[in-house]
């Protein structure tokens, strides 16, 4: 009888990705060995013990080797293969998985196990730094002085956050590292020098659009800032995409490129996010290449090609979040339904005390359910809901319960008008500042309150734009136009009683929007409560650190901002207690409804996908209308 191969794939991961990567390996291991799979699981012991566990590996006969965790543990693992035909399947474990997102490789169990059943393979091409191969990009100065900061502890309670912090600090500094960069006869001179075989630098950040991994040649960019503000530009530029737009950029293209300290001090390096040393540095492209295995359809995917050291350029298309135009004109048509009906709500003719005070025609004040659903809404549409998904998406849970935390200001609220108003006689909160301040008070906190009620108002708008269009483009900056005069259009028409009855218009409509959106998710993607419950683990991670940050300011939060303020001086003191104390509980629902959908979203999340793409995956373009 003939023998059945039975696939197989050795995976090495490193033991400190942390609990919830574990749980994902372990997810991906299951699934593997459910579908026939013979899943060999090796852990590192430390720095360099991937390379030796690979060649292993390879000498063992493995047909496949799965690399779980960042970039650096792929570097070494891609060492240890060496010149054998053993393809390597990523497993993005790590902190940014530069490469896993150069190659659009998704980061679920079910996109992993995907890819590595699907066996497809796009050749890497590996540069080499005094001899030795690395995958992405090597930095001198400015990034290896951060990652020599950072330690293994530090990185794993962290994450990201500790690049961040430490990139701020190393900011400050400014270090005057004065590098040369030679190249085949050219030379050029600067403070910070990146070195990439790849398009991007540090996770989704675009650094250079005409470098791909399946190129031969290298990119040498080289920062010559004059000043720690020029240099502050173009890491924003970095962060934008924009930095060929930079003055202060040199870029030199070619094969061998030496590096050194001109004036022999010593300048950290970085190799694939790990530090190395320092320079002196011979970096050299090469024609060694290794099989990466990718997922065909994925994002990215097509963008890699089997090269023989020559290079090519690739457009770059952009286009609106929704990405259909049918999707934006049902869109366009529900917005102007919206504004048909706040037209139709908003009162034709009101009295000053209607205009001003929100009073009805005969006199009598908002009700209850007028206010407590004005001061939602407002509070809810002013980016919380999108905010609180987008926390959700990136820290978990802890990020969603740190925003909605958030919505307890109006407790502190109902404490500060009931002080002010009922218990001092004071008729607004500039009476008050009046009488302990003096007009210069006055004046200090109408300019505050206009800046912070215009920054809202710029940024409400360019949300509206984003989902109807790229920035800049017709369609993006027409629905900020259109938008910006219905509202203008409808408050000059009623004043304050025009808002406060749209606001129960607009809120009774979330409401419903809410509770749809729940099931449907729950239908069609299905709940992961545990894995949800989990969602940051670390209780040193940023959301955690947010939540601290939230149960702070709200005891600041609520004098500054108007609207709160304002809908505190409409009506009784018994109704204006009640409005702010159901408030506070209705919209920390709405915030943790919307925000675990975002939770959610993150759980399965592809690549560099945004929240909204993911979710557009997982539940369909209707839904997401």
């Amino acid at each position: 009888m003939p023998q059945i191969r039975i696939p197989g794939i050795t995976i090495i991961f490193n033991p400190v990705a942390g609990n919830r990567r574990r749980v994902l390996m372990d997810r991906v291991a299951d699934r593997l060995s459910a579908q026939g799979w013979q899943v060999t699981l090796v852990s590192t012991s430390g720095p360099g013990n991937a390379t030796e566990l690979a060649s292993e590996a390879v000498r063992s006969g493995a047909g496949m080797i799965g690399a779980a965790g960042g970039d650096g543990t792929i570097r070494e693992i891609i060492a240890g293969v060496g010149d054998s035909p053993v393809p390597i399947a990523i497993l993005p474990m790590g902190t940014a998985n530069v490469l896993a997102l150069e190659f659009g490789l998704g980061k679920t169990a079910d996109a992993i196990v995907k890819t590595i059943a699907g066996a497809e393979t796009r050749q890497l091409h590996l540069p080499a730094a005094n001899g030795k191969p690395f995958c992405l990009m090597i930095g001198a100065g400015f990034d290896g002085e951060i990652v020599h900061a950072i330690t293994s502890p530090m990185k794993k309670r962290w994450g990201k956050g500790a690049f961040a912090w430490q990139g701020l600090k190393a900011l400050a500094r400014f270090s005057n590292y004065d590098i040369r960069v030679s190249e085949n006869g050219r030379e050029v001179r600067g403070r910070w020098v990146v070195v990439t075989n790849i398009s991007r630098y540090g996770g989704p950040f675009m650094l250079d659009r005409e470098s791909e991994a399946a190129d031969c040649e290298l990119a040498a960019h080289v920062f010559e800032p004059a000043s720690r503000l020029q240099f502050a530009f173009d890491l924003v530029r970095l962060g934008l995409g924009r930095l060929t737009r930079s003055r202060h950029v040199t870029v030199i293209r070619g094969r061998n490129f030496r590096i050194e300290a001109a004036d022999n001090a010593i300048v950290p390096v970085q190799i694939d996010g790990d530090a190395v040393g320092h320079l002196p540095l011979s970096v050299d492209a090469t024609d060694r290449s290794v099989g990466i295995l990718v997922t065909p359809d994925a994002p990215g995917a097509g963008h890699i090609r089997m090269q023989h050291c020559h290079r090519h350029s690739a457009g770059t298309e952009i286009v609106g979040i929704t990405g259909k135009s049918g999707m934006s004109l049902t869109l366009a048509a529900a917005l102007g339904l919206l504004a048909i009906g706040s037209f139709w709500l908003s009162p034709k003719t009101v009295t000053a005390a209607g205009f001003f005070r929100g009073a009805a025609a005969d006199g009598t004040a908002p009700g209850l359910l007028t206010l407590v659903f004005s001061q939602v809404t407002t509070w809810v549409f002013a980016r919380s809901l999108m905010n609180a998904a987008i926390l959700g998406y990136f820290y978990g849970v802890a990020g969603t319960v740190a925003y909605a935390a958030y919505y307890l200001s109006f407790l502190t609220g109902a404490w500060i008008v009931d002080a002010i108003r009922f218990r001092h006689g004071f008729s607004s909160v500039q009476a008050f500042l009046e009488d302990r301040y003096g007009k210069l008070g006055v004046r200090c906190y109408n300019v505050l309150v206009a800046v912070r009620l215009l920054s809202e108002i710029f940024a409400n708008l360019l949300v509206i734009g984003i989902i109807f269009g790229a920035a800049g483009s017709t369609a993006y900056i027409a629905s900020i136009v259109i938008l910006a005069l219905v509202a203008l259009g409808y408050s000059l028409l009623g004043g304050l009683r025009a808002s406060l009855r749209t606001d129960v218009f607009q809120m009774s409509a979330l409401i419903a929007v809410l509770i749809a959106l729940v099931i449907q998710t729950g239908l069609v993607s299905g709940y992961d409560i545990p894995a949800l419950a989990v969602s940051s683990h670390d209780i040193g991670g940023p959301g955690w650190v947010l939540l601290a940050v939230a149960l702070l300011q709200v005891w600041s939060y609520p004098l500054h901002d108007p609207v709160m303020m304002d809908r505190g001086f409409l009506a009784d003191r018994e109704t204006t207690r009640k409005s702010f104390y159901h408030a506070a509980w209705l919209g920390i629902v709405c915030i943790l409804a919307f925000g675990l959908i975002g939770v959610h979203a993150g759980l399965y999340k592809e690549a560099d996908e945004s929240m909204v793409v993911t979710l557009e995956r997982l539940l369909g373009p209707q839904t997401m209308l």
